[in-house]
């Protein structure tokens, strides 16, 4: 199966929540009629605290905040819920009555008198007014002003009583008053609260005294409906019923949703298990997958796909092995092939068989096939020391153009006598750069002396450097024959030469392997451009990265 099918088929997600969804609207169905209860007596469902929660939140010192100049009061930070009901708000007043903070802006906010604080009953209290018109013996009138304070349920109300004559003068008080008389706008207002019982328009209201930050005092007042508790009492049974209903059928829809998934999976797992069980036991095969779902699909896709790399590993390993087993082979032929010259050259002067007149030309011989020996340790003795998981670079940071500059001149006389030409394009700014010396000059030598061997006389060498993209460019380029199009793309493996046959002995196939290994010690890359990109010729072209 492709991928443009798998991403026809729906997700593993989507499926479970397709099924979840299907149960929960049925359930949803059945439930709305209890919803639909609910819904008109929503602003019945909430047992209000009277502003307990408010008053919780301002001793707690919600409101205070600070800041360079000290603490201030941010009363925004209050937060009543649903505590007051839809209708509910709350003030906070100073000790004069004057409203400084509403958190309703639609409310018209009105300062309050001392004396409608004073009969302003606490949070979670009523007081019920009553006002009697008496008249005494010699045609004296006087007023008796009775309310009653029911405070927390548990305690006794408290009666509170207060007889006023024809002035409007305290001439009796079962409690503590500053002034003596009471003023025509307070007792309009005790007036107004008897005829009302204490309500105004369906609202309570109720107060809490308490001091700020400043030892200031602070009033919140909190203006809530007034419910009907048995009301209240009757839909919170529904409601309870109606959350019991609920979990029930979410309980149920949970078990019918498990055992139609499960049994609707069970297929599919039951055969990635089979598939896994045969790998483990080492039977490789390919999964036949087309499932429900497009996850199933991709496990199985994946499991196949797994197989397939599992065998390229296998593979790769045998030519690994292939490879392992030539490169003995090439170092056992580069080896043998200098030494058996040197035998037979020696052996033949021992034995008195080459003239007298002969023998300097034969140590000559004897003496470059030692050197080249020589040379053949030495390259394999290097290309196993930077192999070394331990080796580490002697870096110095240097100015890389005049590094490759003072390369470029050096090399200039040598190549001349060679019968080379050498171009270099260096720019003139400096670009720092941590690299090993002596290693940059091996990787540099190794690149020259492989475009000295294959390139013929008259071969021209050019290098190029400059900085592009946050990098170190270094193009070294000849415009000789090329690399062979079959080596191309291993020439930077060991022991890779342009000479298949390994007859001409002019290297080990280890100078470009070398390089390619000093240049990524030093974090960079190496590569030959291929024809698109460099006509003629052979091009290596490396990158280092600048810090």
């Amino acid at each position: 199966m492709n991928s443009e099918n798998i991403q026809d088929k729906k997700s593993l997600y989507l499926y479970v929540v397709g099924g979840f969804i299907t149960l929960v609207v049925v359930i949803l169905l059945c439930f709305g009629l209890l919803l639909g209860v609910n819904y008109f007596l929503g602003e019945y469902t909430y047992v209000y605290d009277n502003g307990v929660s408010l008053k919780r939140q301002i001793k707690a010192g919600a409101y205070i905040q600070s800041d360079d100049e000290g603490f201030y009061e941010d009363y925004y930070r209050l937060s009543p819920g649903k505590s007051l009901g839809k209708r509910g708000y709350f003030e906070i007043l100073d000790e004069t009555g004057q409203v400084i903070y509403c958190n309703n802006p639609k409310v018209k906010t009105k300062d309050y008198t001392a004396y409608q604080l004073a009969y302003m009953p606490k949070l979670r209290q009523r007081n019920y007014f009553n006002i009697l018109q008496l008249k005494a013996k010699g045609g004296k009138k006087y007023s008796l002003i009775n309310f009653i304070i029911s405070p927390i349920p548990g305690k006794e109300d408290e009666n509170r009583i207060m007889v006023l004559d024809s002035h409007r003068k305290i001439v009796y008080s079962n409690f503590r008053r500053i002034n003596t008389v009471v003023s025509k706008e307070e007792l309009d207002y005790l007036k107004k609260l008897s005829d009302l019982g204490g309500e105004e328009d369906g609202m309570l209201s109720q107060k809490y005294r308490f001091k700020n930050h400043y030892d200031q005092v602070r009033y919140l007042v909190v203006h809530y409906e007034d419910p009907d508790f048995a009301y209240v009492r009757s839909v919170q049974r529904v409601q309870r019923c109606t959350v019991v209903i609920f979990i029930g059928l979410i309980v149920l829809a949970v078990l019918a949703l498990g055992f139609v998934l499960s049994s609707r999976m069970k297929k599919s797992l039951d055969l990635l298990r089979e598939a896994m069980n045969d790998f483990a036991e080492g039977k490789r095969r390919q999964i036949d997958y087309n499932f429900r779902t497009a996850d199933f699909d991709r496990v199985a896709q994946t499991f196949n796909l797994m197989e397939r790399k599992l065998q390229e590993s296998e593979r790769e390993q045998e030519m690994l092995q292939q490879q392992k087993q030539k490169m003995l082979a090439d170092i056992s032929h580069d080896l043998k092939t200098p030494i058996t010259v040197i035998t037979g050259y020696v052996d033949a002067i021992r034995d008195g068989i080459v003239p007298e007149g002969e023998q300097m030309r034969y140590l000559d011989i004897v003496s470059r096939k030692a050197s080249l020996l020589s040379e053949l340790i030495n390259s394999f003795n290097d290309y196993s020391r930077l192999e070394h998981p331990e080796y580490e670079l002697s870096c110095e940071e240097d100015d890389f153009c005049e590094y490759v500059r003072e390369y470029a001149a050096g090399k200039y006389q040598e190549l001349a006598v060679a019968g080379f030409s050498l171009e270099a394009e260096i720019p003139e700014e400096k670009m720092m750069f941590s690299f090993d010396h002596l290693l940059m000059r091996r990787a540099f030598e190794n690149i020259f002396s492989n475009a000295i061997r294959y390139c013929p006389k008259g071969s021209g060498i050019a290098i190029l450097l400059l900085k592009w993209e946050g990098q170190l460019l270094l193009r070294i380029a000849d415009d000789g024959p090329g690399i062979p199009k079959e080596i191309r793309e291993s020439v930077f493996e060991p022991f890779v030469v342009a000479e298949t046959a390994r007859t001409t002995g002019q290297g080990s196939g280890l100078g470009l392997s070398i390089s390619k290994k000093i240049v990524e010690l030093h974090k960079g890359s190496i590569r030959i451009l291929s024809p698109e990109e460099w006509e003629k010729g052979t091009c290596y072209e490396i990158r280092f990265p600048l810090s």
